[in-house]
């Protein structure tokens, strides 16, 4: 995982944390949840590309 992904979905998750409880809602802890599910799939994406590399490469 890299550290990119890793504080990219901190900070949009931490900015859409922040509005919930401008906006009077203090139930955030589907946000971690969240952050797993983000994360998971930026990971993901990131094989998938890296795979595709690969094989464009001629080396699969």
């Amino acid at each position: 995982m890299s550290t990119f992904n890793n504080s990219s979905v901190k900070e949009v998750l931490e900015s859409y944390k922040q509005r919930l409880i401008d906006r009077g809602n203090s139930d955030v802890g589907i946000l971690e949840s969240w952050r797993l599910i983000l994360l998971s799939a930026l990971t993901n994406f990131n094989a998938d590309i890296h795979i595709f590399q690969t094989a464009v490469a001629g080396e699969l």
